[in-house]
């Protein structure tokens, strides 16, 4: 089985440890995950549903950065093992907000919106730059160490503006389950968001969400289960029914964010609702309490050759000392055929066996993980002689230094070289 952690909306703020009022609750958090990991085994793929932060300013992401290492090693994974999607609270509000908010009006229109997110990508890069301005910091911080980030977003740290061919999805294998791949994709459904919101507690106000059809319009093949993985839930998304069940038909397992109270949904396909691990506030009368959620994902075969799907989720709340179940049953059995019906004949079970492997290499002989190397190389204050003695003269001084830092690591991934640079950011 693949064992899954999936936490959401953790609001990291600036500031030190002592001024955190999370602290005890976290240090709490991983003395649940040590006796969690003791009892069923170490976890495979960590899951954050967005809102890492609480403004998208750098040092809450340093902070975060910093737990979620911690994290990964009480689950007996690394950082490489970390999905992350961003959150409305991951957006800077203050980064080109005039020009972004007269960019974003153009896409409030739902019976326009895709063709004119498509036009962009071609015709208007500038529209599609300051649109993603404003993740910049999550990019930097999180999403490019992580391994999560999708091409156009790492276009646009570089500052350029050719985004034509580019995803604005990223995806990972997690795992193999029964010879079929587990792929995780991650979507961006906070695109357009601003002060203005749509917000269901305050009589449904406010502008709903823009997830485009090029973020979503995957199919995969008969040997692989999709997993979506985004902030917003659909009610929260322009569009949201028609959305709703394309997802459904090719996406078995879906994970949201945002809405703070854990749920799920087994319906159409298996949906989980993270709820918040550090809610703004704790209103337990609303359900707002610190949550996360451990998922042991499974394919069961019968004789028939029927295939199932199937998820015992483990739901665990903050009780103010300690965590504990969430819900008196321990854990909530979530099922969905895999089996393909014909309705021409019956299914003959000669499937392409192709497999993908999206694993990021992880360099055998380094102490730090493939995320932590990238973290500090990226966050160093100079890195020109480490790239030069990496790849001689290869710094271009005519080049943005953004841009010289991420074609660097493009080329230690395809080469390898993590063992070499973590040797010259340990200097």
């Amino acid at each position: 089985m693949i064992r899954i952690l999936q936490i959401s909306d953790i609001h990291f703020l600036s500031g030190e440890a002592e001024e955190d009022p999370n602290v005890l609750m976290r240090q709490r958090l991983f003395d649940d995950i040590d006796d969690l990991v003791k009892t069923k085994g170490e976890i495979d793929t960590i899951l954050v549903c967005g809102d890492i932060a609480a403004k998208a300013q750098e040092e809450e992401y340093d902070n975060a950065f910093a737990v979620l290492k911690e994290l990964a090693q009480h689950c007996g994974c690394s950082l490489d093992d970390v999905c992350v999607v961003p959150g409305n609270h991951d957006v800077n509000w203050n980064e080109h907000n005039t020009s972004r908010n007269l960019v974003m009006e153009h896409l409030f229109d739902k019976t326009r919106a895709d063709k004119t997110i498509n036009s962009w990508k071609r015709e208007e890069p500038l529209a599609i730059h300051l649109l993603h301005a404003p993740f910049m910091n999550y990019v930097r911080k999180i999403c490019i160490p992580c391994n999560c980030v999708e091409g156009i977003s790492e276009r646009c740290m570089m500052g350029e503006m050719n985004f034509k061919g580019l995803k604005l999805y990223w995806r990972r294998k997690i795992g193999v389950e029964s010879g079929r791949d587990v792929i995780v994709y991650g979507m961006n459904t906070a695109l357009i968001s601003s002060s203005n919101d749509l917000d269901f507690q305050n009589n449904t106000k406010g502008q709903a969400m823009f997830l485009p059809q090029i973020a979503y319009n995957v199919v995969g093949k008969s040997n692989e289960i999709l997993v979506s993985m985004m902030h917003h839930p659909t009610p929260y998304i322009m569009d949201g029914d028609k959305i709703k069940r394309e997802l459904d038909q090719r996406f078995k397992v879906q994970f949201f964010g945002h809405v703070h109270i854990q749920s799920s949904d087994n319906t159409d396909n298996i949906k989980i609702f993270s709820g918040a691990l550090q809610p703004e506030k704790v209103e337990e009368n609303k359900g707002y309490i610190p949550v996360y959620n451990f998922l042991e994902l499974s394919v069961k075969e019968d004789n028939s050759c029927n295939s199932e799907l199937c998820i015992d989720l483990y739901s665990r709340k903050w009780d103010g000392s300690r965590f504990v179940q969430l819900c008196e049953q321990e854990a909530e059995r979530l099922t969905t055929s895999l089996t393909h019906s014909s309705s021409w004949e019956k299914n003959t079970g000669n499937e392409d066996k192709t497999n993908l492997d999206d694993v990021v290499p992880t360099p055998a002989a380094t102490m730090k993980s493939v995320s932590e190397i990238s973290y500090i190389f990226l966050n160093m204050r100079d890195v020109k002689k480490v790239i030069n003695n990496i790849y001689p003269d290869s710094y271009n001084r005519l080049m943005p230094d953004m841009k010289n830092r991420l074609l660097f690591l493009q080329r230690v991934k395809r080469d390898n070289k993590y063992k070499e640079l973590e040797e010259q950011i340990s200097k």
